[in-house]
């Protein structure tokens, strides 16, 4: 037993720690409350300079998850901060705020910083918001004695690629990483390959296809495909073919397509194993068709192939409708009466590709036809026939433009809008029914409804909707109101900045309490095919992870199908309306964090930040390019081998947290 003046002060330091935790419980809820609301990122200027350091952590997260510049200079102290942990997220919060004007502060804190994570997270704001000046420290960072650096700096110039920076040839620097044991690193290497397109690396590239490793050959692939390396033709050809890995001949199936050799349909893997690659196999002919433009060796034979594939659309209606669109582009017109028998198909995802060939034809009557398949409806159909339309001249659609205006439907509203900003001149005669059009529809508008919809009154230059706009001004949600901003400032040439709500209205109520009851929850997402079971990160997403769970529980999800799948890439699902454009009639904000997007990982769906709902996706291998770009909020622990069989209109039975 211990004697009583120890037990007491035992119990004097627990009380104090736990009345501690509980003031940081506080206050860190009420930041996440702020950053929710979006208020003026000035508002957390206080929580940067609490005592308490799990506080000043969680402000600094927030202040990058907010993507207001404004945050720069109240961010850039903490860059040199003496607590690491702090240093790494405020590094991390920089890259995400889009701005070079930190670029300078980062290059000089890299020549003193010792720290690994942290060298790890200043590399990764360079790809994400340097550009030539930040080549030394990448340079630099490719040498470093540590795999994990070296990878992450060829990363970084892959990223400096998908952002189409005029970067000179990285081959040089890149190529010694592709020689290296590690796969770790040699498939970041021929990342940044892919994302440069650098034609000088063509034969690394080609060397690549047989590296031990899939991510490598993955991203070779897809890099010749790239360049259209049209001496790489017969080094895909067997990977297409016979690579162990789905996801290699998915990528090496799409690099022959957009390469074009006139022999393709003999390369080609239309008897794959696996639906993935049949489909992209399909999908794959169809770009070689247009790219080439001129006619394919053996056409009779191609035409006979989809032809077959078209009568099996009651078994195969995945691989019939992209043998649809093949035979669409290939054998236009004269493949229109073919297409046409098939327009009373039960699956409504048929009928909508259905769609986008019959109007990839050309043929003569294929603006009425599409009036018919949108008349039957559904929503996805519509929603596709009117996408469709884009390939027609502009006087053919004016009947389904008017019968779309006319639903008192947002979705339909905005992609009948989108289209007419592209020919304003024509579409000038639409100008007072589309006006009217967004009068009527019911609240709320979905925020990436509402942005086309504005732009286009900008485009067409309706003066009179001015006023509408204006009042618009007044919704509380900022992304909603800076889309109705930007089309005033087009048609008056004034701004509106000062007129944007100075904050955005939360949709859920939630204590920190409900955020950490989630730690340890598993979602089960109970489909057709199997379970597939997901870790949470409510740590690193708190508000999404929330909205999910609640949303499962409420049973939001049953019944709802996978109504996007992009081979090697995605699985998407959680759409109430199954065409990519449903929401649950809300939006939550974004919250970007350090997870990274490898195989299996789960994310939100979005039309731009701030904009997410109801909608994710769970990604088939790695996608460096998502990294803070999308909320991830959750992991694959079991069931991958669910991931890879579902296809679109698979459904999700139910979704379960445990």
């Amino acid at each position: 037993m211990r004697p009583w003046p120890v037990w007491f002060f035992s119990c004097f330091i627990f009380v104090i720690s736990a009345c501690s935790n509980a003031q940081y419980d506080r206050e860190i809820e009420t930041i996440l409350r702020l950053a929710d609301r979006r208020v003026p990122v000035d508002s957390l200027r206080t929580f940067l300079q609490h005592p308490a350091k799990p506080v000043r952590k969680q402000a600094i997260v927030s202040l990058g998850q907010m993507l207001d510049t404004a945050a720069v200079p109240l961010l850039l102290p903490f860059v040199n901060d003496s607590d690491a942990a702090l240093r790494v997220e405020a590094v991390f919060a920089l890259g995400q705020l889009g701005t070079a004007k930190a670029v300078r502060a980062l290059h000089e804190r890299w020549r003193r910083e010792k720290d690994v994570e942290v060298r790890q997270a200043l590399i990764q704001a360079l790809g994400k918001i340097g550009g030539t000046e930040s080549l030394a420290v990448l340079h630099e960072a490719l040498r470093d004695p540590l795999p994990l650096l070296r990878g992450e700096a060829a990363v970084a110039l892959g990223i400096m690629g998908y952002r189409k920076l005029p970067l000179p040839s990285q081959a040089a620097e890149l190529a010694p990483l592709l020689q290296e044991t590690l796969p770790e690193v040699r498939w970041r290497a021929m990342y940044a390959l892919m994302r440069l397109s650098d034609s000088s690396a063509v034969q690394w590239m080609i060397s690549g296809l047989r590296d031990v490793d899939a991510r490598v050959r993955m991203n070779a692939a897809r890099a010749l495909g790239n360049i259209r390396a049209t001496a790489a033709v017969d080094s895909l050809t067997p990977v297409a073919q016979t690579d162990p890995d789905w996801r290699v001949r998915v990528n090496a199936s799409r690099a022959l397509g957009a390469i074009a050799p006139a022999d393709i349909a003999g390369r080609l893997p239309f008897e794959d194993d696996n639906e993935h690659v049949r489909l992209t196999a399909l999908q794959a002919l169809e770009t070689a068709i247009v790219r080439r433009g001129k006619p394919l060796e053996n056409r009779d034979d191609i035409q006979t192939m989809l032809s077959d594939r078209l009568a099996r659309a009651d078994s195969s209606w995945r691989e019939a409708a992209a043998a649809a669109n093949a035979l669409a582009v290939l054998a236009g017109p004269s493949s229109f009466a073919r297409l046409l028998e098939l327009a009373g198909h039960p699956n409504p995802y048929f009928r909508a590709r259905l769609a986008e060939a019959l109007a990839k034809t050309g043929h003569p009557q294929a603006a009425q036809e599409l009036q018919t398949l949108y008349q039957a409806g559904p929503g996805v159909v519509k929603v596709q026939v009117l996408s469709a339309l884009s390939r027609l001249p502009f006087g053919q659609r004016l009947p389904l433009y008017r019968l779309a205006l006319s639903e008192n439907d947002a979705v339909l509203t905005a992609i009948v809008a989108g289209q007419m900003a592209q020919a304003p001149k024509a579409a000038r005669a639409l100008a007072d029914l589309l006006l009217a059009a967004f009068k009527t529809l019911p609240a709320p508008v979905d925020v990436e409804a509402a942005a086309m919809i504005f732009d286009a009154f900008a485009k067409l230059k309706i003066q009179k909707a001015v006023p509408l706009l204006e009042a618009q001004l007044n919704v509380p949600d900022r992304p909603y109101a800076r889309a109705a901003a930007r089309a005033l400032e087009q048609l008056t040439g004034r701004t509106y900045a000062d007129r944007l709500p100075r904050e955005t209205r939360p949709h859920q109520k939630f204590t920190l309490a409900d955020i950490k009851a989630l730690r340890g929850r598993v979602a089960v997402v109970n489909t057709e095919k199997g379970a597939i079971e997901i870790q949470l990160f409510p740590d690193d997403a708190p508000l999404t992870t929330l909205n999910f769970v609640r949303l499962a529980r409420q049973g939001f999800f049953n019944g709802l199908n996978f109504h996007r799948v992009v081979p090697n890439f995605v699985i998407q699902g959680g759409d109430p309306r199954g065409d990519s454009w449903g929401s649950p009639g809300y939006s939550i904000r974004s919250e970007f964090n350090r997870r990274r997007y490898f195989r299996g990982m789960v994310g939100m769906a979005s039309a731009g930040p701030d904009t997410e709902g109801c909608q994710f996706f769970i990604t088939h291998s790695e996608q460096p390019h998502l990294d803070g770009r999308y909320t991830l909020f959750g992991r694959i622990i079991r069931g991958r081998d669910v991931l890879d069989a579902i296809q679109v209109g698979d459904r999700i039975l139910s979704v379960e947290i445990r």
